[in-house]
């Protein structure tokens, strides 16, 4: 029996919202085309100021059922306008 196998099959992130936040295009890519390959359902910003507000607003709509506000990030931590560190300090 593989251990990593669960009731989502090979699709672990299945059901999980994961935020990319990535300045280079090719990386964002990359990376969202794996996260897709798990299951996961992606949001993508190219910068720490439009993934907080992205998040604000997510967390601001009354109209999401509560358990669908969790969300998974990945964050670089060197981007222009807001930088991922303070970014994700804020989200």
């Amino acid at each position: 029996m593989n251990a990593r196998k669960n009731n989502r099959g090979d699709k672990p992130l299945a059901g999980n919202k994961v935020l990319v936040v990535e300045d280079i295009d090719l990386l964002g890519k990359l990376t969202t085309r794996s996260l897709r390959k798990l299951g996961a359902d992606i949001e993508f910003c190219k910068n720490g100021q439009k993934a907080f507000d992205l998040v604000q607003s997510a967390l601001a709509d009354e109209s999401m059922p509560k358990e669908s506000k969790s969300l998974i990030r990945f964050v670089d931590c060197e981007m222009p306008v807001m930088n991922g560190k303070e970014a994700a300090r804020r989200i």
